[in-house]
Formats: structure tokens, C-alpha cells, sequence
């Protein structure tokens, strides 16, 4: 330990190679992070010029007949998803759908920085910071009320959007009138708020220590 400096050498500093892998993760990080950004706001800027929207829409209909033309016999089939290109959506539509990927920007950018600064704050052998716990417990709320946010613009948008593609024939239309949505960001929520009660822990575990090393 330094005096002079008012610095704390780290207890288990990390060895060469450990240090190369940590750099390499760092790099990742930063790169999935920046990825992630630039491909949402690419998507949300491209949808707001061309005033469209792309994404997958449910289908409950029969496999056509050309689906089993060989020897194997397909007994049931069913298509689940379509994957679409809507336009002169109305504006009400068009903005939910518009606000459920901003906040899916947001939600995934605020989570890759998470980790981005747990690269770091592991690169320099000092993970337990007050910092870190406030990142995590950022990111862990972010992915809880975003999910739930994102979710719910782009279903409400979606089916307003196939009302409008079914017209009058909404009862024996193509386009069932419903969404589906993934849920399982909401329990990665709750994993990163526990794994920020666990850096809040190790913080005052490592306070406490400081003047004991």
C-alpha cells in the first residue's frame, strides 16, 4: 500500500494472460455495445424516413400442400410467424410501434454499457465500487421497465396495425389479431439487480477492509 499516493494496490492482481483475456473482453464489450446502438438507431432512423415498419407478425395458417412433396409424410404443420413490411400505417399505429423500439434502444444500449464498465472496473482489479453496484442496479431497472414498456407499444401498435391490414374482414382475415412478446428479459432484470446486491455487498466488504491491508 501507497501512503504517499492515497492509493490501494489490489489484493490479487490479475496475471498476464488474465490481463491479455480481460482486454479481449473489454474489446467485446465495447464493440457488442456499439453494434447494438448503431444497429437500433440505423433501424429507428430508416423506419422514421421511410415511415414503415418491419418486424414479425403472428399467422395461424395451414403449410401449403407443397410443403410434403417428397417421401416423408407431414402430419401437422402450421406457420407461426411471418416476418413484414408495413406502410401507410396510421399515425397512432406508427408512433406506438416508433416508441416500443425506442425504448428497446434504450433498454439493450443502458445493458451493454453495464457490462462494458464491468469489463473495466475488472481490468483494473477493482470491481467492488459504489459505481458499479449503481450500473447494475441501472441496467437490472432499465431491462425490467423497458421490457415491460417495449412490450407493450409494439403489441398495442401491432394490433392496430393488423386491424388495419385486415380492413373489414377482421373476424375471417389472414392476420389473427394477436401478439406475442418474449419475457425472459424480465427475469435477466432480476439477475442483474441480484448480481448488483452482490457488488453492493462486496463494496462494503471491501471498505470495511481497506485499512486492514
Amino acid at each position: 500500500m501507497s501512503a504517499s499516493s492515497g492509493t490501494t494496490t489490489a489484493i490479487a492482481p490479475w496475471g498476464r494472460w488474465d490481463r491479455i483475456a480481460m482486454w479481449w473482453i473489454l474489446a467485446g464489450s465495447i464493440v457488442y455495445a456499439v453494434i447494438v446502438l448503431v444497429s437500433g438507431i440505423t433501424r429507428l432512423v430508416h423506419q422514421l424516413s421511410t415511415r414503415t415498419w418491419s418486424g414479425s407478425l403472428i399467422v395461424d395458417d395451414a403449410l401449403p400442400d407443397s410443403a410434403d412433396g417428397g417421401t416423408a409424410a407431414l402430419l401437422r404443420g402450421r406457420y407461426e410467424s411471418a416476418t413484414v413490411t408495413l406502410g401507410d400505417l396510421s399515425d397512432g399505429a406508427f408512433a406506438l410501434l416508433a416508441t416500443g423500439l425506442v425504448f428497446s434502444i434504450i433498454t439493450t444500449a443502458t445493458v451493454a454499457c453495464a457490462f462494458v464498465y464491468l469489463s473495466w472496473r475488472l481490468l483494473r482489479s477493482k470491481p467492488f465500487k459504489k459505481s458499479l453496484s449503481i450500473a447494475f442496479i441501472t441496467a437490472g431497472g432499465a431491462l425490467l421497465i423497458g421490457t415491460v414498456l417495449s412490450l407493450g407499444f409494439d403489441a398495442l401498435g401491432k394490433m392496430i396495425a393488423i386491424t388495419e391490414l385486415l380492413g373489414e374482414d377482421k373476424l375471417e382475415g389472414f392476420w389473427p389479431v394477436a401478439v406475442q412478446g418474449d419475457l425472459g428479459a424480465i427475469g435477466f432484470g432480476l439477475a442483474l439487480l441480484i448480481v448488483a446486491c452482490a457488488f453492493e455487498y462486496g463494496e462494503r466488504l471491501s471498505r470495511e477492509t481497506d485499512g486492514l491491508v
